[in-house]
């Protein structure tokens, strides 16, 4: 049996995989409203903000999360993805 979390992020990454980003950034504001701490989660939300081309929010969720736990590689390594993505598709 599958868990209100693992349910909800089933739904975001289905969500994802018909591009539709809006409903995916609700789906992941949902698993963040149950469980806010779940960095997976806040990473995943960061990143579909990005591909919706909402880059300033993205960067500043990412940011926000490297500042409450600096020796977070992962949001730090998310954060340099889309700067890097932001850059071959931002003038």
């Amino acid at each position: 049996m599958k868990t209100k979390i693992q349910r909800a992020l089933i739904s975001v990454f289905d969500k994802t995989g018909v591009a539709d980003f809006a409903k995916a950034l609700a789906e992941a504001g949902k698993v963040l409203k149950l469980k806010p701490d779940l960095l997976p989660a806040a990473r995943f939300h960061a990143m579909l903000l990005a591909r919706a081309d909402r880059f300033d929010e993205a960067v500043a969720e990412l940011e926000q999360l490297c500042r409450h736990d600096p020796k977070d590689l992962a949001s730090r390594a998310v954060v340099l993805e889309i700067y890097f993505d932001g850059a071959k598709t931002r003038p």
